[in-house]
């Protein structure tokens, strides 16, 4: 009587092993093209709601206030009204928006203008062709 004494390998071969990265990196490039582009969709959304809060305030400062403010005020600008008018808008939410970004700025961004952003952070309306 033989006894056979050898185990069997587990695992997988190099050539499974390839095929699995091989399938892998097939995958990838279908689908990271999207992830990124629904990461920018976030983004954008993102700085849509700001922009809206940025204009939001500007409109409640110029309803109230006998001063007018023009749409060439900054962000920034606006932050000396935040306390008196605390129960309406806050503008700590809007932190995607640079406080030098000018409220026009923010209406064409809310208009669907396209836009970018410099080495700053700051946006920048893309050229109208």
């Amino acid at each position: 009587m033989k006894i056979n004494n050898k185990k069997k390998k587990k695992g997988f071969t190099l050539i499974e092993a390839g095929a699995v990265v091989c399938i892998m990196l097939m995958l990838m490039t279908f689908f990271v093209p999207k992830v990124a582009g629904y990461i920018n969709d976030a983004k954008k959304a993102s700085i849509m709601a700001q922009a809206k809060t940025v204009v939001f305030a500007w409109e409640t400062i110029n309803s109230r206030e006998t001063q007018k403010l023009g749409a060439e005020v900054t962000k920034d600008g606006l932050k000396k009204f935040e306390n008196k008018y605390a129960e309406y808008f806050d503008l700590s939410e809007t932190k995607g928006i640079h406080d030098e970004t000018e409220i026009k700025t923010c209406m064409e961004i809310i208009k669907g203008s396209n836009y970018s952003f410099d080495n700053e952070g700051k946006i920048v309306l893309d050229k109208k062709v």
